[in-house]
């Protein structure tokens, strides 16, 4: 099925058939996602039903709305998590549905659902929890919700748990025909468009109009979460820049009047990234679902305090942790002791670029539980540790490339065990730096190719075994080129490489090149 996809994508768009194979591996399972990549127009967004679940979760949305009952949207405390619960609030808020929401401080809690926020909602009346960009891995939590009388539906994105929620699952990693990458703010502008469309008959132009807003969120959850920028994604980032053009957000008329100027995209989504949870309210939900730029103006500067101390903060912490690493090997983990788990993101981010292998920071939340999060460079699948240590956590999610998880302190001692033998057992087999493709001297059109699909957002890296630098040179003359470090100057024409590279929307992009060695046939993409 997926190979006749692919000669059909082939095909229709006129790509070589290899192109169109690694684009099914990406997750261009079918025809109308093919379409939404090579035209990634608003028409071309797949409609709600795609969602697996979609239609046993909106039943459950639209008979709390007719029920007139109260609907708890359970986000995550992240610019996706912010912004997918903001989307979901307006269409409910907007179908007359009573609405309010809980993004759990992680300072204090962990990943998800949990029994304390779960016997909160039940006090305060709720009768379903909608989770937005969470809860994939809360099946036991979702089950004790049902115990108690109170509905669940599970909106989420990322990988698939061992074991799935008993309740409506809209992931589209679980197939139905969406884009499988979507960011969670994705899956909640389709849930909202869903509702809309049932109840009131609104279309993607009507909802534009009406409610720009929710593409305002798509587009800052999809940027900020760092998905893959094509297919449906891209028409979320499009539509978005597009709708920017035009709709000033409260956000930003509020921000004019403080700093004299609208703020850039970048720090858009910072005071989205920034907002934190303090109680019952969260920052970034009360500034980006504000009616006026009055409503706005308090939640704004506390965020922009937030972000002063927060600059400076995690400069220093920075500084702080390569101060304490002195010999890397093929992993880091590294234990800050009391810091705040909002700070851990950056700094094992920033350590794994600068490194360049796994790194696992940990910090402390609140209630004294041991947080963590998890950064890897390409090729090393995060959540594959994770599993294997899941016996010693309290929760645990994420991407292959960024994860985090929960402990009790007690355990340290069995993690630091357990992560040292779990890389000395598997050693260079943890990675898995192949190349999407690997090239050969007639495939000009191929890299053609790549700089089309570039251009589309499709990332996809194409090896050159063995081949001369000036035959390399050759064969890339007159396609849009990114070699800002001169990799391809750094040895002369004459000398054998290995070359790896990278379609990007700028050009192809030249990632490594290293000198064959007879002696040693190293391939730098194995």
């Amino acid at each position: 099925m997926n190979d006749k996809v692919a000669e059909q994508i082939s095909k229709t768009y006129d790509i070589d058939l290899k192109i169109a194979r690694i684009l099914v591996d990406k997750g261009i399972t079918n025809l109308d996602l093919a379409r939404a990549t090579f035209n990634p127009v608003l028409e071309n967004l797949l409609a709600p039903e795609t969602l697996p679940d979609f239609k046993a979760a909106l039943e459950k949305i639209l008979k709390a709305i007719g029920r007139e009952e109260k609907i708890l949207i359970w986000g995550h405390e992240d610019a996706d998590g912010i912004t997918s619960t903001c989307a979901l609030m307006k269409a409910i808020e907007k179908l007359g549905g009573l609405v309010d929401y809980f993004i759990p401080a992680k300072s204090s809690n962990g990943h998800g659902l949990s029994k304390r926020g779960v016997d909160m909602a039940i006090e305060e009346g709720f009768k379903l929890i909608v989770t937005v960009d969470c809860g994939g891995s809360s099946g036991k939590e979702a089950e004790y919700a049902l115990s108690k009388g109170v509905d669940v539906v599970v909106t989420d994105h990322h990988e698939l748990p061992r074991e799935l929620p008993p309740t409506p699952f809209v992931n589209p990693k679980m197939g139905g025909g969406s884009f499988p990458y979507l960011a969670g703010v994705g899956v909640a502008f389709k849930m909202a468009w869903g509702i809309l469309r049932y109840k009131s008959g609104w279309d993607l132009y009507r909802i534009r109009k009406e409610l720009p807003e929710l593409f305002f969120y798509a587009y800052v959850g999809t940027i900020a979460d760092r998905v893959p920028l094509f297919s449906e994604n891209r028409i979320f980032l499009l539509e978005g820049e597009k709708v920017l053009s035009w709709y000033r957000h409260p956000l930003v008329k509020a921000y004019k009047n403080l700093k004299g100027e609208d703020p850039s995209p970048e720090i858009v989504i910072s005071l989205a990234s920034a907002g934190k949870t303090t109680g019952r309210r969260n920052l970034g939900v009360e500034l980006y679902k504000a009616s006026d730029e009055a409503d706005a103006e308090a939640p704004l500067k506390e965020i922009l305090r937030e972000i002063e101390y927060w600059t400076v903060e995690s400069e220093r912490l920075l500084k702080e942790a390569q101060s304490r690493i002195k010999i890397v090997r093929n992993y880091i983990l590294l234990d800050m002791g009391e810091v705040q788990p909002r700070f851990l993101g950056f700094l094992s981010s920033r350590l794994k670029d600068k490194y360049n292998v796994p790194t696992i920071v940990l910090g402390r939340k609140d209630n004294g539980q041991v947080a963590a999060e998890v950064r890897a460079p390409y090729g090393f699948n995060s959540l594959d540790l994770l599993d294997h240590l899941s016996e010693i956590f309290i929760d645990y999610g994420g991407h292959k490339l960024a994860s985090g998880f929960s402990m009790d302190p007690r355990q340290l001692p069995e993690l630091v065990e357990e992560v040292e033998l779990y890389f000395k057992e598997k050693g260079n087999s943890l990675y898995n730096f192949s190349a999407d493709i690997t090239l050969s001297e007639k495939d000009r059109k191929i890299l053609e190719d790549l700089v089309k699909i570039g251009q589309l957002g499709v990332e996809i890296r194409a090896l050159f075994k063995k081949i001369k630098l000036q035959k390399a040179k050759e064969l890339l003359m007159g396609l849009p080129l990114v070699d800002p470090l001169g990799l391809l100057d750094l040895y002369g024409p004459q000398e054998t490489a290995n070359l790896l590279l990278l379609s990007t929307d700028q050009g192809i992009a030249v990632e490594q090149v290293q000198l064959y060695q007879p002696s040693y046939d190293h391939n730098p993409a194995d």
